[in-house]
């Protein structure tokens, strides 16, 4: 189903507060000349890889959809959770917590809350294949192309895919110099935007491709948790003490994203293709989540072993859809004596990433053989409470590492007969570290040791 336009359909339209106006500014060098006049639009054939080779779409017995860089820039397209608006029955959910996120192609994937479950539906960035949801969080730049394959998928992308493979592949040097700069602002997270990239020959056989972009974002939500003092020191049933204040602004964060490609051809019986992608993200906290239609009007946390009623009501929290949330930094205490380094409490998100890959193309008269080598590494850090609440009573610690190389080799014959043959390998080994660290009820003061009551728990 296509996209729908909101200026056809007024029920559609965010509510004014919600307006979002994009502002974007783009300059474009290339060393043509000039470019064609306009004319008579013609259909391209659609190229695809989806077995491992260059095919039409037409000559590919997969169920798949493919978005050129045209589609991807038509529909400004930055985010990789985004191609579940453009792409049918596809649902990207990014989540922080456990496996990093949840993807399904037809209703088959992975929940995305269980943290030992890799995905259903894996994604190949030039070559490399990970099953992990913290890809989706890298920045979405510089494409050439977008393949969508509907499951299962095992046979060419060497790890078991039941639901499918999202292919994405990054643009390769050009044989002209060019560059382009993009300039974007965001009006409701207040959001500034830039892009920037740099291609072109560095000698007869060797090209080089230089990709940016960085984004500063500080948050679509309002922060109400405020400040409240313990009641005379004491513990008073029904009193919402000693509640530290805000934390941040939930949402807000900063990206940066670089991307190097090296394409030398030395022969026409030889190619090789290197890639390296570094991203570093920085946040204030990914949840961003408002209560709302609470039964009683109002929001209640309930909390174990607490005196009859046995929950308290966060005093800052509406219970409306406005943009406008509670999240509270932990008391001191607590973050001092937690078993993980969380700084002075407040919340926050970090991950920092190197994707590297090496391709290898031999051409011979009878078949060609290609290697590819790939490096997958990151460090994610997360620290942050769910649900955001004044009372801070449900905080995790989830840092994760993980290291990853991979190997890929085919081999594929060109015969003139009509029968040819491919053979394949693929091998994987990665190492995982994590550690989840859950503290429940991180609040009210303890007139006896004088600090917050808490209920931790390591994982």
């Amino acid at each position: 189903m296509a996209p729908t336009n909101s200026e056809t359909n007024p029920s559609l339209l965010p509510p004014l507060g919600y307006l979002s106006i994009a502002l974007m500014c783009s300059v474009t060098l290339s060393s043509p000349a000039g470019a064609a006049g306009p004319g008579p639009r013609i259909i391209d054939e659609v190229l695809v890889t989806a077995r491992k080779q260059s095919e039409t779409l037409q000559e590919v017995p997969v169920a798949i959809q493919a978005l050129s860089r045209e589609d991807l820039d038509r529909f400004n397209t930055t985010q990789f959770s985004e191609l579940a608006d453009l792409a049918n029955q596809v649902e990207i959910i990014p989540n922080p917590a456990s496996n990093g996120g949840s993807f399904t192609i037809r209703g088959y994937g992975a929940v995305g809350s269980d943290a030992g479950a890799e995905n259903g539906v894996s994604v190949n960035i030039d070559g490399i294949q990970t099953a992990r949801g913290h890809i989706s969080r890298l920045a979405f730049f510089d494409l050439e192309a977008v393949e969508i394959l509907k499951g299962p998928q095992a046979l060419y992308f060497g790890k078991d895919s039941p639901g499918g493979v999202i292919a994405l592949k990054s643009a390769l040097p050009t044989d002209e110099f060019t560059s382009r700069v993009s300039l974007g602002y965001e009006t409701v997270a207040d959001e500034y935007i830039l892009e920037a990239m740099v291609s072109g020959p560095l000698t007869d056989t060797l090209g080089a491709r230089l990709a940016y972009r960085g984004t500063r974002m500080d948050g679509w939500l309002k922060n109400n948790a405020r400040f409240i003092a313990n009641s005379n020191g004491e513990v008073i049933p029904g009193d919402p003490f000693d509640l530290p204040g805000a934390s941040g602004v939930p949402g807000a964060e900063d990206v940066d994203s670089f991307r190097l490609t090296l394409d030398w051809n030395p022969t026409d019986q030889f190619r090789a293709i290197g890639r390296l992608l570094w991203v570093q993200l920085e946040s204030e906290g990914f949840m961003t989540g408002e209560s709302a239609n609470c039964a009683t009007g109002e929001s209640r946390v309930q909390v174990a072993g607490f005196p009859p009623p046995g929950f308290i009501v966060d005093p800052f929290d509406d219970c409306e859809i406005n943009g406008r949330v509670t999240g509270s930094r932990i008391p001191t205490e607590v973050a001092q004596a937690w078993s993980h380094d969380v700084g002075d409490g407040d919340m926050y998100g970090k991950l920092d990433t190197i994707l590297a890959s090496v391709e290898l193309h031999w051409d011979f008269a009878w078949g060609n053989l290609t290697s590819v080598t790939g490096y997958y590494d990151y460090d994610f850090d997360w620290f942050e409470q769910s649900p955001w609440n004044s009372l801070a009573q449900l905080i995790c610690a989830c840092p994760e590492e993980q290291t990853q190389w991979t190997q890929e080799l085919r081999f594929s014959t060109a015969f003139d007969g009509p029968f040819n043959f491919r053979f394949g390998a693929f091998y994987e080994d990665f190492e995982r570290s994590r550690i989840g660290s859950v503290n429940i009820a991180s609040f009210g003061f303890d007139p006896i040791t004088g600090f917050s009551n808490h209920l931790s728990t390591d994982q």
